[in-house]
């Protein structure tokens, strides 16, 4: 009995911390979550009562010994004390992601603590009650010491990890360096080879100038891609004529001229000022070069039929509102346009239309509209389409979109929309820790379609994240379109027919595809677009996803989204030779995959610390063992 009591003390408390770690990281939105949280902490207490029987039980015999395991019992009820406090720190949080009042504060930093310095005495107490703890001979000082120099160690490791936490919430930043990227970046280079006409840049900086040190290099790389390209290096007070000539009152500008369209960096003369534009010079740089040698393109947004937007009170709905969407257009200069029944979106497209936009639109487009669209993308046109699968009065989109001529003419392109919620009960984004996060998914399973090129080149750093998304039906070939899937959903996605949040037996897991892109054969000779002529270029093009969220200012923050849509217009208005990154100065965030993050973290977290410890057990072990020689020789 002793002996069986003694052998499952440490198993029931390893399984304990397991079953609570799997608990809140991999399950915390199944209805057992609660189940598993009291499980594991009925082992652990479990755990705790053994050392105790086992220090009642030895006491009569073994004074020693019993001893011994009144110590271990200790670092036991330590682990069982910060596991209460995480309980009562989860409780506290809420629906919250960071500890917000002071109550929750003090748990988390119980918690943390209590379990640090628990296990590490754990480690030294276990460790020395098994060489010296047991039988007659016990030596219940040696585990006391073992504990205490343990306890030590763990003090320490939690002022670590105390020091790093507040360092990160507490987060300061000094900057002791300027420009560390002194070349253009590819996609820069390419704009710039791509020129068709003379460019000049000219530089107003005084000699010896500090941030003309800075910028110098840069420019000078800018030169010797192109020699359409004049870089000219002129002080204000000493050349007034060229002043005069570019309209430049003061030295810290930065003039790009071709054929008289110009367009100005401003830098200042000091560091100090100049340090926000040089961060960032790579794309000012871009922003200019397209502003003085770019037509500028218009993209005309849809309305009338309850789309997202930038303005009215959808504005103001982070999941409808377009308001970041169409400051990006701008800075890339675009113009945007709203287009509706009273622009004539009955009857045909502007001439300057670059390109349509609709997102989440939820009533009924006309038949004439329809057929304004059809005729745009039939005379080599270009279309935008992001869908929803419900209206925002929370009505859903009747299946198949029967009510929807718009789902009519992209079934016409060999897109089908199916507006039924795609789930995952694995690979999904934890926001409100309920059962309805299994919507919330994201996915890097990018194809090699050319509107996808920069996002299938980084999909181990970038994902796209969708709320609430549907899903296509592809038709790759009908005969006059050719369509093809951009965006795919991670295997273990399911489509959620009944909306349970759930994957019942009925439902099926595999790849959805939640972006399409289809393009134009044979352009009809008969096409009525009245610019058709301007657009030979390129047959018209149709993107479409199933998300009209994901480019809403509640996700397309994230990197994936926004460059999702940048990749998809450039290749709408034949502009993919501009797609690339930016080259900063700003450090840039390394972003793992889940497995590649669990690596690193168990790695840093527990392989390394277990590492310095073993190498240093190992080492106190051999000199041990040469003194015991040594005394056994002396003898």
């Amino acid at each position: 009995m002793v002996t069986l009591l003694a052998g499952l003390r440490l198993p029931l408390t390893i399984i304990g911390l397991i079953v609570l770690y799997a608990a809140e990281r991999y399950l915390s939105s199944e209805s057992y979550h609660v189940g598993l949280r009291i499980a594991a902490v009925a082992l652990l207490a479990l755990s705790w009562l053994f050392t105790v029987f086992l220090a009642i039980k030895a006491t009569k015999f073994r004074p020693n010994e019993a001893k011994g395991w009144r110590i271990l019992s200790l670092w036991q009820l330590g682990l069982v004390a910060s596991l209460c406090c995480y309980l009562g720190y989860a409780k506290a949080l809420g629906d919250n992601t960071t500890p917000e009042t002071p109550v929750s504060k003090i748990l988390l930093a119980a918690w943390l603590v209590l379990t640090i310095i628990s296990l590490a005495a754990g480690v030294g107490a276990e460790w020395a009650m098994r060489a010296t703890g047991r039988g007659e001979f016990a030596e219940p000082n040696r585990v006391g010491r073992a504990m205490l120099s343990w306890t030590t160690v763990g003090l320490l490791l939690s002022f670590l990890v105390t020091v790093n936490y507040v360092g990160d919430k507490k987060d300061a930043q000094s900057d002791w360096s300027y420009l560390k990227v002194s070349s253009p970046s590819e996609a820069t280079q390419h704009m710039v080879k791509s020129l068709s006409s003379d460019l000049t840049i000219a530089l107003f900086y005084p000699q010896s100038n500090e941030v003309k040190n800075v910028i110098e290099s840069y420019f000078k790389s800018i030169a010797k891609l192109e020699p359409k390209v004049k870089l000219l290096w002129f002080d204000k007070d000493i050349n007034p004529v060229q002043a005069e000539e570019y309209r430049v009152a003061r030295n810290g500008l930065i003039l790009l001229d071709m054929k008289g369209k110009k367009a100005r960096i401003d830098t200042g003369t000091t560091l100090a000022k100049a340090k926000k534009t040089l961060r960032e010079l790579d794309g000012e740089f871009q922003k200019a070069f397209l502003e003085t040698t770019s037509t500028k393109h218009t993209i005309y947004f849809t309305r009338g039929h309850g789309e997202a937007s930038w303005i009215g009170e959808v504005g103001d709905t982070p999941l409808r509102s377009l308001t970041m969407l169409e400051g990006f257009l701008r800075q890339q200069n675009y113009t945007t346009k709203l287009f509706g029944i009273a622009e004539g979106s009955a009857t045909s497209v502007p001439d300057d239309a670059a390109a349509v936009v609709i997102v989440g639109p939820n009533q009924i487009f006309q038949k004439e509209e329809i057929d304004t669209l059809r005729n745009y993308v039939n005379g080599g046109g270009n279309l935008m389409v992001f869908l929803d699968i419900e209206k925002p009065t929370g009505e859903l989109v009747p299946v198949g979109g029967e009510d929807q001529p718009l789902y009519g003419f992209l079934r016409e392109l060999g897109i089908d929309f199916q507006p039924v919620p795609l789930a995952s009960d694995k690979n999904h984004v934890v926001v409100t820790h309920s059962p309805s996060d299994a919507w919330v998914i994201f996915s890097n399973i990018f194809t090699s379609h050319e509107s996808v090129s920069s996002l299938s080149r980084h999909d181990e750093r970038v994902a796209v994240l969708l709320y609430q998304s549907g899903y296509f039906k592809v038709t790759p070939d009908n005969g006059t379109w050719t369509a093809a899937e951009t965006v795919r959903s991670m295997g273990d996605t399911y489509a959620d027919i009944n909306r349970n949040f759930k994957f019942d037996p009925d439902e099926k897991r595999q790849f959805y595809a939640i972006g399409v892109a289809a393009e134009l054969k044979n352009k009809p000779k008969d096409a009525t677009s009245p610019n058709a002529d301007k657009k030979s270029l390129h047959q018209g093009r149709v993107v479409a996803f199933a998300d009209a969220s994901a480019i809403a200012d509640g996700l397309v923050r994230n990197v994936g989204n926004a460059l999702f849509f940048a990749d998809s217009l450039k290749w709408l208005v034949g502009q993919a030779e501009l797609q690339g990154q930016l080259a900063s100065e700003e450090d840039v965030k390394v972003r793992l995959s889940k497995k590649e993050d669990i690596y690193w973290f168990q790695g840093t977290v527990v392989v390394v610390p277990l590492l310095v410890l073993g190498a240093g057990f190992i080492a106190t072990r051999r000199r041990n063992g040469r003194a015991k020689g040594k005394q056994e020789g002396g003898v």
